[in-house]
This record gives structure tokens, sequence and C-alpha cells, in this order.
């Protein structure tokens, strides 16, 4: 009763419907061919360039400047050929290099600064949950996702990110699952347990292998 009670409840969590869905794109996506990763991928490329120029102020300068319209990328040599964004006019474009419409929409963050001054840009909460699904189709692949369905283990969550940018719904999901645990009698995690290194060995105890496909998804895997 309790975990489908915590696998019903956790979808409705922040980001939680949106991590689900980006799951299973991921899940459908992986086994399409080379040839049909490379029609959706250039697809997409054609849809972030036309976006850029129609939404985007600092490229709908530059493209036009360049006399270049999204209809003249026919092909990847095409896209190619645009020029590269200079770290430079980032840090002097920031805001333009966002649609006005979504600028609301994100929040600043930065890169670490191991080569120089640290460069801050714009980024929006669906590139964590996009981080969420891919660490979850990753657990797929070498078996963990079974394994914390059947024995517990710790939320996937974005590292030192999540904790600086998104402390609220991290909170919650943790009380939320370290709850389900207690009422589903689970022993409470712990560091040593947490350790690459010990989930792997508890992995091997359980019968647990390391797999090249990913398991399917259940609705019994991380509440997903």
């Amino acid at each position: 009763m309790y975990a489908r009670l915590y696998r019903t409840l956790r979808p409705i969590w922040p980001g939680g419907f949106e991590i689900r869905r980006y799951v299973r794109e991921l899940e459908r996506t992986q086994w399409l061919s080379r040839e049909e990763l490379q029609a959706m991928q250039f697809a997409g490329i054609k849809q972030v360039v036309k976006h850029a120029f129609e939404h985007v102020p600092y490229y709908r300068r530059l493209y036009q400047g360049l006399d270049v319209h999204p209809e003249d990328i026919k092909d990847l040599k095409d896209f190619q050929s645009l020029p590269f964004l200079p770290q430079e006019d980032v840090k002097n474009h920031l805001d333009t290099l966002v649609s006005p419409e979504l600028l609301h929409k994100t929040y600043l963050s930065s890169t670490g600064g191991t080569t120089g001054q640290p460069m801050q840009f714009h980024i929006s909460s669906s590139f964590w949950r996009w981080s969420q699904a891919l660490a979850i189709r990753g657990e797929g692949w070498y078996g963990v996702r079974d394994f914390k369905a059947k024995f517990g283990g710790d939320l996937v969550s974005c590292g030192r990110d999540a904790l600086v940018h998104a402390p609220r719904s991290l909170a919650i999901s943790k009380v939320g699952y370290q709850l389900y645990r207690s009422l589903a009698g689970l022993r409470p995690q712990t560091p040593e347990r947490s350790r690459p290194e010990a989930v792997g060995r508890e992995t091997a105890r359980f019968g647990g292998t390391p797999k090249t496909r990913s398991s399917p998804i259940r609705r019994g895997a991380i509440g997903f």
C-alpha cells in the first residue's frame, strides 16, 4: 500500500510529470537506428535555428547581418558554417541571448571558472529535469534502477546545482522519500550504503548484473 501511495504521489512533486515524460522519450529514442537518430537530431537543430532567428534578439541581429535565414539550413554542413558563439559575446549580451518571452522563466547559473573567470548564463528548470531523466535512464543500463526499486536508494539529484538552484524542491522530495521508506519498513540510507562501491557490492549480493539494454520503465522504479 505504501509503495503504491508513493508511486502515485511522486510524479506530482515539482517536475515529476515532466521528468517521467522525458524518461519515456529517452527510452523510446535510444533504440532508433543511426539514420533515424541523425534525422531526429537535424530536425531539432532546424527548430533551434528557427527559434533563435524568430525570438532571440542576439541571433536575429547576427543572422540578419550575415543574410542567413533558417530556410537556408538544408543539411548539417550548412549548420556547421554558422559562426560560433564567443565567450565575450555571452558576457556582453547575456540577456539578449534569451527570448524575451522566456527570460522570466530562467535563472542565472555559471561555469566553475577553472580556466579563468566564471561565465554566467541563463538556464531553465527543464535543463535539470532532462539531467535527472538522463540519470534515470543510465541507471537502467547498469541495473541500478531495478536494485533501487527492490531495496531502496536515494533519489536522483543534480548534485551541487540542485542544492543551489532547487533547494526547496529537493528537500520536499527527500522528506517524502524518507517517509515512504519508513512506512514501508526499509532501512534508512547511510553514507556507506550510498557510496558507489557499496551499491556495487549489494547489487552483486542480490543478483544484480550490469546491463547493456535499459530496463523497461516500471511504475515501481524510483517513482517513475
